[in-house]
C-alpha cells in the first residue's frame, strides 16, 4: 500500500484577491505545500520540495532580490522538508524521487538538499529554461541557481514514462503518465500555469490528486474562481489556465470525495489531515 501526507516547508505572503479574483485585499499567509509519499518498492517520492535556505541564498543579489520582494518568504530552518525528515530519523539521500510540478522557486527550492534523487518532470518546461539567466529568468519565475549542476544527469522526463489512461472517476481527465509502472502514482498534466505544469493521482489511502498551481485555492475550484486579471501575467497560457480549472471543477462537481490538493492551500492540508485522521 502506498502511503501519503503533506508537509508545510516554509510560507510567502500575498493579497488575498491576487490569489482568487473575489478574496479581500488583505495580506495572507499561503503555505508551500510538499506531497510525501513512500511506496513499498521504491521508497521516498516527493512532490515539490518548498523553500530551503537556498531559496534566500538565491535572492540575495540582485535580480533575485526582487523575487524576493515581490513575493516575501517565511521559512524557519526546521520548516524545510530536509529538518522535518531528519527530525524524523530519516536522511535526505532516502529520497529516491522528486516530481517537480513545475521550475517556480516555491516548488524547486530544495531540491539541492536531495543528492541521491532522480528529478521528474517535463523535458519542456525544462527545455524552455535551462538556458535562461538573470532577468530572462526571473521573468518565468525560475531561479537557475536553486538547481543542482548535475540536475540534467538525473533527470527523468514525463513524457518518456509509458501513457495510461485514468480512472473513470478522474474524468474529464482522461490520460496521465505512469510513474513506477503499478499505476500507483499518475502524472497528470494540467497546463496553463507554466509550460510542462503537471499534476499527481496518488492511489493512497486516502487517495489524492495533487494539482500544483492549477488553481492555488480550493475555492477556486470548488467554485470556479479564477485567480485575479493581474496573476494572469505569470501564466503561461491564460486560456489553458482557464480549462484546467474549469475540469478540476466539473471533477470536484461528480466526485467531490476526491481529495483535490493545490499546492498553496492551508484548506486542502487540513482536509488531508482530517480524513487521514478517520481512517486510523
Amino acid at each position: 500500500m502506498v502511503s501519503f501526507e503533506l508537509m508545510t516547508a516554509g510560507s510567502c505572503t500575498h493579497r488575498e484577491r491576487a490569489i482568487i479574483r473575489d478574496g479581500r485585499s488583505d495580506a495572507v499567509s499561503i503555505p508551500a505545500l510538499v506531497g510525501l509519499i513512500e511506496h513499498p518498492r521504491e521508497g521516498l517520492i516527493l512532490f515539490d520540495t518548498g523553500y530551503s535556505q537556498h531559496f534566500h541564498a538565491q535572492t540575495a543579489r540582485f535580480p533575485g532580490t526582487l523575487y524576493a520582494k515581490v513575493t516575501p518568504v517565511a521559512l524557519h530552518p526546521e520548516e524545510t522538508v530536509k529538518s522535518q525528515l531528519a527530525a524524523r530519523g530519516v536522511d535526505a539521500r532516502e529520497v529516491r524521487t522528486i516530481i517537480l510540478s513545475h521550475f517556480h522557486a516555491d516548488h524547486v527550492g530544495a531540491v539541492r538538499d536531495f543528492p541521491a534523487a532522480r528529478f521528474v518532470c517535463a523535458r519542456s518546461a525544462y527545455g524552455a529554461l535551462r538556458d535562461r539567466r538573470g532577468l530572462n529568468a526571473l521573468r518565468a519565475g525560475f531561479l537557475p541557481g536553486l538547481l543542482p549542476d548535475d540536475f540534467a544527469d538525473r533527470a527523468t522526463y514525463v513524457e518518456d514514462l509509458p501513457e495510461v489512461d485514468l480512472p473513470e472517476r478522474l474524468q474529464p481527465f482522461r490520460r496521465g503518465r505512469d510513474l513506477l509502472g503499478d499505476g500507483s502514482v499518475v502524472l497528470v498534466e494540467l497546463p496553463g500555469h507554466a509550460l510542462g505544469h503537471y499534476g499527481a493521482w496518488v492511489d493512497s489511502s486516502p487517495e489524492v490528486f495533487l494539482v500544483g498551481d492549477a488553481c492555488w485555492v480550493s475555492r477556486s475550484f470548488r467554485d470556479r474562481v479564477p485567480p485575479s486579471a493581474l496573476a494572469h501575467v505569470i501564466f503561461s497560457d491564460a486560456r489553458l489556465f482557464r480549462e484546467t480549472l474549469s475540469k478540476l471543477h466539473t471533477l470536484h462537481r461528480t466526485h467531490p470525495d476526491l481529495l483535490i490538493v493545490p499546492s498553496h492551500c492551508s484548506e486542502a492540508r487540513d482536509r488531508v489531515r482530517q480524513r487521514q485522521a478517520a481512517l486510523l
